[in-house]
């Protein structure tokens, strides 16, 4: 059974099982019999980095069981003009390693904020390239037990190494595993997303990808995003900060009142909502702009309750509604209606003046459940969606309504014919749990 009230959720697991990396049981990097050739793929997005100069190295274990890299791995190479790179090496070793880009003379960013980033106290436009320091730095890893082992190099990708690395264990591979799989919870990324290929956000009209990998582009776009603030003089100060922090704290901070030089989840979501929003008019591409808009929608969420470091949620489960009639429900629940007509509850009820829809419909509005049943945390990326139960009679609500997207928390319902409607939502996580209802709301037609 799943929990009661408050769309909260039992009996599912942790979510890093569906993290879209190896096992445990084969992400130890072990020696095998022959040296092989493998070609390490991928990119480094943070803006597209140029000319970055690009190395792998080997992770070893030391008689105390820490896990760091040790020595380089051939020949570094260069990003090319979009980030990309071809990283040959010759190897005995299956398992994990760290790809690491750093920065020369020779080395640009393309600045993927809009309007422009701030530089060194001037303006770069949008899709315009501007140098980078010696100090910049971006890292990642990847499995070289993969076929085609591929790796894409962004901030989120240089806070997951960090947190693996401050373990008592540091590198190992089942702490690198974990620590990605901890990054896309804290910032609403389904598992897997940051084994995608992050899209080019200044040239999306001719970008192929899905919004998942749209969503960390603008999220590591972010972090950019910030030094147009006050407070930040560079994104190479930025990074470092983010990094120390995880490497200090093992989380970041989340309230951005905690202290001034602070990178927060909060403040990147919000960055992240605001240049989505802004994105959408850069491009003509209609799958582009709806990724966006997803985008924009989900950060915004994420903003109002970003995860602590222990991953509950800063926000309130107090109900709010808009329109021009009424919304009841107890304390706890999440789901709102708006409406044109009357509603009616035996519980109390709150109502505002907003927008308003059709006669015959009704516009639902929830909150993502933050916690299960048993108190433990609920990330963005264990859910699946939801469903809308509603019809005539409050025992039997026989119609079904299913979102299939975590972050779409309104949906309006159509074509109701005349009489007493009632509604209620329950939450499905990725394991296809699924809650028992929210309290139910009302709406007259």
């Amino acid at each position: 059974m799943l929990a009661a009230s408050g769309l909260l959720l039992s009996g599912c697991g942790t979510g890093n099982g569906g993290s879209g990396m190896d096992s445990a049981s084969s992400i130890s990097s072990t020696a095998s019999a022959t040296t092989r050739s493998v070609t390490i793929s991928g990119g480094a997005v943070k803006g597209v980095v140029q000319n970055g100069i690009v190395t792998a190295w080997e992770i070893s274990e030391d008689s105390h069981g820490h896990w760091a890299t040790s020595q380089q791995m051939g020949k570094a190479v260069r990003t090319n003009s979009r980030g990309q790179f071809q990283l040959p090496v010759l190897t005995k070793l299956n398992g994990w390693v760290v790809i690491e880009l750093k920065a020369d003379d020779r080395t640009t960013m393309v600045c993927d904020v809009t309007p422009s980033c701030d530089v060194n106290g001037g303006q770069v436009p949008f899709g315009q390239a501007f140098p980078l320091s010696s100090s910049f730095e971006l890292s990642a890893a990847v499995d070289l037990s993969s076929t085609s082992p591929q790796v894409y190099l962004t901030p989120l990708s240089q806070l997951a190494v960090s947190l693996a690395q401050r373990s008592p264990e540091g590198l190992s591979g089942s702490n690198l595993q974990t620590a990605y799989s901890q990054v896309e919870n804290w910032f609403g990324l389904n598992a897997g997303t940051l084994q995608l290929a992050p899209p080019d956000l200044t040239h999306l009209n001719s970008a192929t990808t899905s919004t998942d990998a749209i969503q960390l582009a603008v999220t590591n776009a972010a972090f950019l995003a910030l030094v147009n603030q006050s407070g930040w003089s560079s994104i190479e100060q930025v990074l470092q900060t983010a990094s120390n922090q995880i490497l200090q704290n093992g989380d970041l901070t989340t309230t951005s009142g905690s202290t001034s030089n602070a990178v927060t989840i909060s403040q990147l979501e919000m960055e992240t909502a605001v240049l989505a929003a802004s994105l959408q008019s850069t491009t003509t591409d209609t799958l582009a702009q709806q990724s966006l808009a997803v985008t924009q929608s989900r950060a915004s969420q994420l903003y109002v309750s970003a995860p602590t470091s222990s991953g509950s949620s800063t926000s309130s489960s107090s109900t709010t509604s808009s329109g021009t009639g009424s919304s009841s429900s107890t304390s706890s629940t999440t789901t709102t209606i708006t409406n044109t007509g009357s509603s009616s509850s035996s519980s109390s009820s709150s109502s505002s003046t907003g927008s308003s829809v059709a006669a015959d419909s009704a516009l639902l509005q929830w909150q993502a459940p933050s916690t299960r049943e048993d108190g433990t945390s609920l990330s963005m990326a264990e859910l699946k969606g939801y469903e809308i139960d509603y019809g005539q009679d409050p025992s039997n609500l026989n119609q079904t309504m299913t979102i299939n997207d975590a972050y779409t928390m309104s949906a309006t319902i159509a074509n109701l014919s005349s009489g007493q409607w009632y509604f209620a939502v329950k939450a499905i996580d990725t394991n296809g749990n699924i809650s028992p209802m929210s309290s139910v709301v009302t709406k007259t037609i």
